[in-house]
């Protein structure tokens, strides 16, 4: 399991996008997918709500977790990058 260093943006979104089906993903199963600490993931799923590149999905009873999706604006992001060149500034709130 990963520990320390944040995890980028980018993995971030890239997990939700490909896991979600429906009904959303938790910071658990993100942080579970990039073999990762949930405080390490933390930081990129906080700036990700924060930049509305996310919403909330729903809520996970079973493990009382929120559940997050992409938004339209998350997905263009994602995918309107150049290989290497991070989230653009420019969609920031």
């Amino acid at each position: 399991m990963t520990t320390g260093e944040p995890i980028p943006l980018e993995q971030v979104l890239g997990v939700i996008e490909r896991c979600d089906e429906d009904d959303g993903v938790s910071l658990g199963f993100v942080a579970w997918e990039l073999l990762a600490e949930e405080l390490a993931v933390l930081p990129a799923m906080q700036d990700a709500s924060a930049r509305r590149l996310i919403e909330t999905a729903g809520w996970d009873e079973e493990h009382a977790e929120r559940l997050w999706r992409l938004t339209d604006v998350g997905r263009d992001c994602l995918h309107s990058e150049r290989p290497g060149e991070g989230v653009r500034a420019e969609h920031a709130l």
